[in-house]
């Protein structure tokens, strides 16, 4: 054996004994410790498992969680949890392993490799009973029956390694061990070590090995199956494997690391989950003890993700278990003795708890009553250059060994250029001489005020808060406001904490109504409104102690400016209102509240951003966005929604971030909330850029979910334009129409105006014709007459023949100027006009008509001449014996004239009006007049009624 090989030899020893003795001395091993139930948290069929039997867990690089189930694969990601077709590879997955952002597994006893979304056969791997993929030589190792094989990272094609294998051995596990060795595991036939190419240590019991896992000081533990519940923990040494744990802890299934390398998960058959914790401390975790927790105490996996939270399989589900949540503590079953006031450290690393009823010390994790202070309530606490304990209470301020020094409410002790100060509510700050102990009731009075709460004191600055809202500074033994700290003023100051980095005189001061911090000439303020009892600033993060709202962070992001969160009883704190902080050196916060105390670790690991969807006109894929989305026109708009992942922090309290950058890079648009979504609208044509981030619980941003996006300019409007012409050229056609249609209508009205002139003057004439015919015609008729009686023989016949004449002549001076008409108007001559026919009438007027006619004589002569035209085409062609006349006017209502015969004689006035022109003149006369005619036959079928109307006003 070479020097090195020794030295590693040596090296190996030495921590596997370390392991053992530490194991085999713990009385805590398999002790039912009480764990906090809001640690857990579980997915089964009901959130969207293929089924509750969950085989194998993985996380890809892409912060997917897998798992492998006896109904399938579900991967957990922002959108929630979602069941994965494998296609050809459905099945039972008994084994998943990630490599980057791929997925290697075992479905139905066949290898498939699933990678963009799509599962294919992982070539070299066809017919091989694999039990196990492991990391091997920067690549992937499958663990078969008949031997290993290798596959570089990422390309999957499988090769049987080049080293050489022992025939039969039937290997089902494998793991890493120091520099350049390896162990298998065999079903049956123990552990064996590759090294140097040789085997060696053919180690046995035990026979079954299930799994191997390294932890970060090189130990190998080792998972077995064995008979009648014997333990099936191992440890390996160099040349044997000791079984530790006892044998309550059965066969185990399953080993799992976490990323530190300290704390290791053991996965057994039938007897839940172990922890051990970097050699330091061993918890035991049941379905009983963890009050439903953990799902099943049968582990078919343990996984432990990125941020070093635990998953595991089981028989009912995937239980999740968070090591980092807050881990309450209390001291006792008295209430009292739970109300932590104040957390305090010495130079030692020893930490001090006041509560209500005690002081409190934490040694090696054991807390303990310091004697002399149980009933005690204890508001401050201080180390002297001697190393004593200086203990202020509601009491009196005690010396360690319980003597007093001062009588009174000591609210903080202080120390300033060697001399010592207590800070006594209701008197003021008094200075401590040890050297006249007698003397304590007559303590020098350095500063009167009977409301000082709070001291802060670094050795050469002492700081007074008070409950008045001021704060002082001791110089010189003379105290003096301290100016610019004005907006303080009027608010209870409870504590005052010095902030560490480049200013001295960076100060938090923690009041009744928020925080205030100065920095330089600047003083700002936080959570206006809420009681914070104390503060603690941990680099670029505020931590702040309030009551009723829990532990409130707040951190200053360079993009998005003040983020906030908190840490509530939802999130685990025993309480709500807490007290005091104080941050401690593994990066946790110990927490007091009024109901006990609380270790957290905040998350310092950064959660993923994925899009959940990109939404715009329709929905883009996620290749769209990795190339760049093309916005055509008219769209303008986009809606991104993503979400984040991270283990420890739920989907309800993560904090989003987006920016919007033009084409140049400057922001044009920035938003942070609790909301996923972001609405892009409205936008210029032109390139985007676009930045996404998820805040986890602890305000940790994540890296940008980054795409860029482009909005088309509108085209050249070839349709809108030509619709623009073609609507131009409507509107000109339309106008021009417009106009036209007001020419012709001018021109119908003086045509009908015209023709309507024409009738009247035809009227007129017929009036001078008539009165012509009646004053000389017939004049110079009866002249004629006169004479004719002198006439012998003949006279009497040739007067007959005159007066025959005459008639005649006074009927057609009728007819052309109907003097009934010009004598008793319009419906007393339609009457004169009807009685005239020769046949049996009936004539009925309509009351109140006379009064209601309202158009000109001009037109009433037009109604009679068509009413005298109809009743003449009646007697001479309808061979009618009766006519019916019915009149009504009305302003409203306008005027209508009806004639109704019974005659026998077929008419059609459509074939009448191309075969004469009574129907033409009827229809020429109402038109001039605005009137409408019609002819409809009876229903009765003899005769027919003509209709004349003229809408009134």
């Amino acid at each position: 054996m070479t020097s090195s090989a020794r030295i590693r030899s040596i090296l190996y020893r030495i921590a596997f004994f370390a392991a053992v003795t530490f194991l085999a001395s713990s009385s805590q091993l398999y002790s039912q410790t009480e764990f906090n139930l809001h640690q857990w948290s579980s997915l089964t069929l009901f959130n969207g498992l293929p089924s509750n039997s969950v085989l194998a867990i993985a996380q890809t690089s892409d912060g997917v969680m897998w798992f492998g189930t006896d109904g399938g694969l579900a991967r957990l990601d922002a959108r929630g949890i979602q069941k994965v077709s494998l296609g050809e590879f459905e099945g039972s997955i008994r084994l998943l392993f990630a490599d980057g952002e791929s997925l290697v597994g075992v479905a139905n006893a066949r290898a498939f490799v699933f990678k963009n979304g799509k599962a294919e056969a992982a070539d070299g791997l066809g017919g091989l009973d694999i039990r196990a993929f492991r990391p091997m030589l920067s690549g992937v190792a499958a663990v078969t029956s008949s031997g290993i094989y290798l596959s570089p990272t990422g390309d999957h094609d499988f090769r049987r390694t080049a080293f050489r294998q022992e025939e039969n051995r039937d290997y089902s596990a494998f793991g890493e061990y120091g520099p350049d060795a390896f162990l298998f595991g065999t079903a049956g036939r123990g552990v064996r070590r590759y090294t140097d190419k040789e085997w060696d240590v053919a180690a046995a019991p035990p026979y079954f090995i299930n799994t191997i896992e390294t932890d970060g000081r090189g130990r190998a533990w080792i998972g077995a199956n064995t008979a009648n519940r014997s333990g099936g923990l191992f440890l390996f040494d160099e040349e044997r494997v000791v079984q530790v744990g006892g044998a309550s802890i059965g066969s185990v299934t399953s080993i799992a690391v976490d990323k530190d390398g300290e704390n290791t998960w053991v996965g057994s058959e039938v007897s839940g989950l172990f922890l051990i914790n970097g050699g330091n401390a061993v918890a035991h975790f049941t379905f009983a003890s963890t009050g439903g927790g953990l799902r099943s105490n049968r582990v078919n996996d343990v996984y432990v993700d990125r941020e070093n939270t635990v998953w595991v399989g089981g028989d009912r589900g995937v239980s999740r278990f968070d090591p980092g949540s807050p881990d309450n503590e209390s001291f006792s079953d008295d209430a009292a003795a739970n109300f932590v006031r104040l957390l305090f450290s010495d130079p030692e690393g020893g930490i001090y708890a006041g509560t209500n009823r005690g002081l409190f010390r934490n040694t090696n994790g054991i807390w303990e009553l310091r004697s002399g202070f149980s009933d005690a309530t204890v508001y401050s606490l201080a180390i002297q250059d001697t190393g004593e304990l200086l203990v202020g209470t509601r009491a009196n301020l005690f010396s360690d060994d319980g003597q007093t020094l001062v009588e009174g409410d000591i609210r903080g002790i202080g120390f300033q250029e060697g001399r010592k100060y207590a800070a006594v509510f209701g008197l003021g700050l008094v200075e401590i001489e040890e050297e006249d102990p007698d003397a304590k009731e007559t303590r020098d009075i350095v500063f009167r005020h009977p409301e000082l709460t709070c001291v802060l004191s670094d050795g050469q600055t002492l700081l007074l808060g008070t409950g008045k809202g001021e704060v002082f500074k001791l110089e010189s033994g003379t105290a003096s406001r301290v100016p610019g700290l004005e907006a303080v003023e009027g608010n209870p100051v409870w504590n005052l904490k010095k902030i560490e980095g480049g200013d001295p005189e960076a100060l938090g001061i923690a009041t009744q109504s928020g925080f205030f911090v100065r920095r330089g000439n600047n003083v700002d303020r936080y959570l206006e409104g809420t009681p914070i009892r104390d503060l603690a600033f941990v680099e670029r993060s505020m931590w702040a102690g309030s009551i009723g709202q829990g532990l409130i962070h707040l951190k200053d992001d360079e993009e998005f400016g003040s983020l906030r969160s908190a840490l509530r009883t939802e999130q685990g704190l025993p309480s709500d209102s807490v007290f005091s902080i104080l941050p401690l050196p593994d990066g946790r916060l110990l927490i007091a509240s009024t109901k006990g105390l609380s270790f957290y670790r905040p998350n310092t690991h950064q959660p993923i951003v994925s899009a959940v969807r990109l939404l715009g006109q329709r929905l883009h894929s996620d290749q769209e966005m990795k190339e760049g989305v093309s916005l055509e026109y008219p769209q303008n708009s986009l809606l991104l929604e993503v979400g984040g992942m991270s283990s420890r922090t739920f989907p309800e309290r993560f904090q989003y971030g987006f920016v919007l950058k033009d084409s140049d890079g400057n922001p044009i648009n920035r938003q942070v909330s609790g909301e996923p979504g972001f609405a892009m609208e409205d936008l210029d044509a032109g390139r985007y850029f676009v930045e996404a981030y998820a805040f986890n619980q602890d305000l940790v941003r994540s890296e940008p979910l980054t795409f860029q996006f482009t909005v088309a300019e509108a085209p050249f409007p070839w349709t809108s334009t030509a619709l623009g012409v073609l609507l131009a050229v409507a509107l000109i056609g339309l106008v021009w129409a417009v106009i036209e249609r007001k020419r012709i209508h001018s021109v119908n009205r003086k045509l009908t105006e015209a023709r309507l002139d024409l009738a009247n003057e035809a009227e007129r004439e017929r009036r001078r014709i008539a009165r012509d015919l009646h004053d000389q015609t017939l004049a110079d008729l009866r002249n004629l007459m006169l004479r004719s009686d002198s006439i012998k023989g003949e006279g009497s016949e040739f007067r007959g023949r005159i007066e025959s004449i005459s008639e005649e002549i006074r009927r057609i001076c009728e007819d052309l100027s109907p003097s009934v008409f010009e004598n008793v108007g319009l419906f007393a001559s339609l009457e004169f006009l009807l009685s005239g026919s020769g046949l049996s009438t009936e004539f009925k007027v309509e009351k109140g008509s006379d009064e209601e006619l309202g158009f000109p004589p001009a037109d009433q002569i037009q109604v009679f001449r068509i009413a005298q035209e109809v009743i003449s085409n009646i007697s001479r062609h309808a061979n009618a014996s009766r006519i019916r006349m019915r009149v009504s006017a009305g302003k409203a209502s306008g005027f209508s004239l009806q004639i109704e015969d019974d005659g026998k004689t077929e008419f059609d006035p459509d074939l009448e009006r191309k075969a004469g022109m009574g129907l033409s003149n009827i229809r020429s006369r109402a038109n001039l007049i605005g009137a409408i005619v019609k002819w409809e036959k009876k229903p009765a079928g003899d005769g027919f009624l003509f209709t004349l109307s003229k809408p009134g006003s």
